[in-house]
């Protein structure tokens, strides 16, 4: 397992990066993966929500929810890094 040295590192290093969280998504995985976007951009990273759900309408004031289209299923091809948010199994990855 990576420490958190090594996370931070890679994704420091990493230009591209994908966002996603477990399927059927509720408040809490839409928050973070969100937040990390936002987060992420805000240093300059090109970063980017996978997932096959929209994001529920309850959810849609957040700040890029509108990205989330269900469209994007899979990492793009120049996508060296995916991190996935509260998802407790690979099963329920979206």
């Amino acid at each position: 397992m990576a420490t958190l040295q090594e996370v931070s590192k890679a994704i420091l290093n990493s230009k591209k990066i994908g966002i996603t969280y477990h399927v059927s998504p509720d408040g809490d995985a839409v928050g973070s993966a969100l937040a990390l976007l936002n987060g992420l951009r805000s240093i300059k990273k090109d970063a980017y929500l996978i997932s096959k759900d929209i994001i529920s309408e309850n959810l849609q004031f957040l700040s890029a929810a509108n990205e989330a289209t269900g469209n994007l299923t899979s990492p793009t091809e120049d996508t060296p890094i995916v991190i996935v948010l509260d998802c407790g199994n690979y099963e329920r990855i979206s």
